[in-house]
């Protein structure tokens, strides 16, 4: 199978002619020729790089959404944002054991805080939700569009 640019010109043949072109470029000086597979797999292994710490990002947003704790504090913040007295009132769990379980949410970037004299206030990342959470499911094709115009309705 060949494969074709945009122009319909086989990239084989593109990449012969660039192959020539720098070979003549850099005769004279006796420099190397360009090694495209090199570049290729610096490019391909940039690439996993990326994909590799954006994975790293979205397994601790599912490490924190993994807790029924935490998803009802996610709950309660989406009406409003909460101090975190108001949240333990909630839960049948000791302070600590709330403030951990935001803190966790926090370095996942679902939450933001804000102090605000004593207390520290907890609001929804929104944008972290929207760029991180639904990022991976952005990643699926049978979930594009659905996810393309379930947030263009929230807007």
């Amino acid at each position: 199978m060949v494969a074709y640019d945009t122009h319909g010109i086989s990239l084989r043949a593109k990449r012969a002619r660039v192959n020539r072109i720098v070979a003549q470029e850099l005769q004279p000086t006796g420099r190397e020729i360009l090694d495209f597979n090199a570049i290729r797999d610096d490019y391909l292994r940039a690439k996993a790089s990326k994909v590799m710490a954006d994975s790293k990002q979205q397994a601790q947003i599912f490490k924190a959404l993994s807790d029924e704790t935490r998803l009802k504090i996610l709950l309660m913040l989406n009406t409003r944002p909460r101090s975190v007295g108001e949240i333990v009132d909630f839960f049948s769990l000791s302070q600590p054991t709330i403030s951990r379980h935001l803190l966790l949410l926090k370095q996942a970037g679902l939450l933001i805080s804000k102090r605000r004299g004593q207390q520290v206030i907890y609001a929804l990342n929104e944008e972290g939700l929207r760029e991180d959470a639904l990022g991976y499911f952005r990643g699926f094709e049978c979930l594009k569009g659905a996810i393309g115009a379930a947030v263009s309705k929230k807007k």
